[in-house]
């Protein structure tokens, strides 16, 4: 890419950078990426689609099992577990920094960026519902709920998305 050029034509270190980024999927219910081979039998195709998962779901699972894990935000967990295998496990070596970056998402995609918006505030989610659900009420979507939490009333959120990878 013309980026990694110009690092290496400026010679600048390409690896073992500190601390660690992981990027998180953010993605609406049943909108995971699903890998597959288009020459297998479409049931096999079904069935990989069936058995996707992404770090978000693997968030909601992590939730489901391990209690302390609830405490943290969606942002929080890579610097207290390690992704491995499909799944999170918790952080044996808990000295080594990793720094979590929720991908971004355009504000044209409303429902997809109110729930990165909403990723950022809630702990312990186990569901997308849990996500929706604000102060014991079950919204209809994604707005809705940032809605219900005031992060809609002003410009205040769209100017910090603006702004947050400068």
């Amino acid at each position: 890419t013309a980026s990694e050029a110009v690092w290496r034509f400026l010679g600048l270190p390409l690896h073992k950078e500190f601390p660690n980024i992981f990027r998180l999927d953010v993605h609406l219910p049943g909108y995971q990426n699903v890998v597959f081979d288009p020459t297998e039998d479409m049931r096999d195709i079904f069935e990989a689609a069936e058995r996707s998962s992404s770090t978000l779901l693997e968030w909601f699972a992590l939730n489901q099992r391990d209690l302390n894990a609830r405490q943290y935000l969606y942002t929080d967990i890579p610097e207290h577990y390690v992704w491995k295998d499909g799944t999170w496990f918790q952080r044996s070596y808990t000295k080594k920094k990793t720094v979590a970056r929720i991908y971004s998402v355009s504000l044209h995609n409303q429902e997809l960026f109110a729930l990165r918006t909403l990723l950022k505030c809630q702990r312990g989610c186990t569901s997308f519902v849990d996500i929706l659900t604000v102060d014991g009420f079950i919204h209809s979507t994604f707005r809705e709920a940032c809605a219900a939490y005031g992060f809609v009333q002003n410009d205040s959120e769209f100017i910090a998305a603006f702004t947050e990878y400068l």
